[in-house]
């Protein structure tokens, strides 16, 4: 699957965050791959600055969680989920956005490029407003 996320990358800024999602049939118990975000950056100047840490894995697993409960095998596939370009991602308000890219590569349905998403998904398959 690939999706269309939104992303808050400043203030009054946001952009464009390409996922990539591909499902191969597991051969045991499923595993999940992550690659092409920064796991950790440090936002501010030498006097006052914070060090944010990426929330993509968490993000993922909770997706994988909403997933099974509505009956889609996810944990019978290895999923590997890049974002490309190297990007900070905090992770949570790509929920939807995983989401449908996960459902996307099991099954096969390609999703409009012409649309975009964002939400934090909850454990319970709730999206969050945003």
């Amino acid at each position: 699957g690939m999706v269309n996320g939104l992303a808050v990358c400043g203030p009054n800024t946001g952009t464009i965050l390409e996922i990539e999602v591909a499902a191969l049939p597991a051969k045991e118990k499923g595993m999940v791959h992550i690659t092409g975000i920064v796991e950790e950056e440090r936002i501010g100047t030498q006097e006052k600055s914070i060090r944010r840490k990426s929330m993509a894995k968490g993000s993922i697993e909770n997706v994988i969680t909403v997933l099974r409960a509505m009956g889609v095998p996810a944990d019978r596939y290895d999923i590997h989920v890049n974002f490309p370009g190297g990007i900070p991602i905090d992770g949570p308000s790509a929920g939807v956005a995983i989401a449908t890219g996960i459902y996307s590569a099991i099954y096969q349905i390609p999703v409009d490029g012409s649309v975009a998403m964002t939400g934090e998904i909850s454990i319970h398959g709730y999206v969050k407003p945003v």
